[in-house]
């Protein structure tokens, strides 16, 4: 029983580190192809840090909301 705890609980380690590289590739892509760059973000981020949070930190749960429908 205990092999079978721990085979569940591997297999749902390794899906939820594959979800985070897959979020993490996905907007490197979406940032990719919309033109933006980290330095053009730092400058923003000195100007507006809320502003910045929010979009980043609102389209990362967005990435994470799609990869977790498609693992589901």
């Amino acid at each position: 029983m205990s092999e079978v705890l721990f085979t569940s609980t591997l297999f749902t380690l390794v899906m939820a580190l594959a979800a985070v590289i897959g979020a993490v590739f996905t907007l490197r892509w979406l940032d990719r192809r919309a033109g933006h760059s980290f330095r053009e973000a730092i400058e923003v981020l000195r100007h507006d840090p809320l502003g910045l949070a929010l979009y980043h930190g609102l389209r990362f749960l967005g990435v994470c909301l799609l990869v977790g429908l498609l693992f589901s």
